[in-house]
């Protein structure tokens, strides 16, 4: 499924299969909401594949308003990969993200002549029953983007996130201005949650209301730390 040229669609649930080496591509494209019930699924073992992909054209964004997984995202690749400049507003995760790379991943382009200076997660919430189960890392943030902005990350009791290097990874120079509330397990094969940037920023106008919260949850590793 491919959607471009500032294409919009309001309402949008997936009760089949979609598979292809991209599930959903978005190029400059609009969901309003988007529910899926079924299967969405990338063949491909691209780097760069996802079964759920937004890109950037040039100055054009593409948007998903509200995204609900009900159903199973798999992947030989990616699950679910935002470009910089690109939004999923709310993502609620109540079903299963299974993928060979990255769960839900956010990147950043910056040869592909986009602008491409500006992350924003938007709101993630993994529900309790839901899982994501990653090769690499199960929430992947790693952009040359500062700082990263999010509005909450929230890991519900019932809820899993594994990945086989971490659960959730912030790379290096990152500055990511959100809370994490881990109620739920989030673990890896290094550690549950690997930070090579900054957890609730560092300038001097931030709100600094970001954080890690651990209510009830767990954050481990196979390798016996956190």
């Amino acid at each position: 499924m491919y959607l471009s040229n500032g294409s919009a669609i309001k309402t949008f649930i997936n009760k089949g299969l979609i598979s292809g080496i991209i599930g959903v591509n978005l190029m400059e494209a609009t969901i309003e909401n988007f529910t899926n019930q079924g299967t969405i699924e990338s063949t491909s073992s691209n780097k760069n594949a996802a079964a759920i992909i937004l890109r950037t054209f040039y100055t054009a964004s593409s948007v998903i308003n509200n995204f609900t997984n009900e159903g199973t995202i798999k992947s030989k690749s990616n699950g679910i990969l935002a470009e910089a400049n690109n939004k999923i507003h709310t993502l609620i995760n109540k079903g299963s993200i299974e993928a060979e790379l990255n769960g839900i991943s956010f990147y950043d382009a910056p040869d592909e002549g986009s602008i491409n200076n500006k992350m924003e997660l938007g709101k993630i919430i993994l529900e309790a029953g839901s899982s994501i189960k990653a090769g690499n890392n199960g929430i992947n943030i790693d952009s040359p983007s500062k700082p990263v902005i999010s509005d909450a990350i929230e890991v519900k009791k019932g809820a899993v996130v594994s990945g086989g290097k971490s659960g959730i990874y912030i790379g290096g120079g990152k500055e990511i201005n959100t809370q994490i509330t881990i109620a739920g397990e989030v673990s890896g094969g290094a550690a549950g949650i690997v930070n090579e940037g900054i957890i609730g920023g560092s300038s001097d106008n931030d709100d600094k209301k970001g954080g890690i919260i651990i209510s009830g949850g767990s954050v481990s590793s196979s390798s016996g730390g956190s």
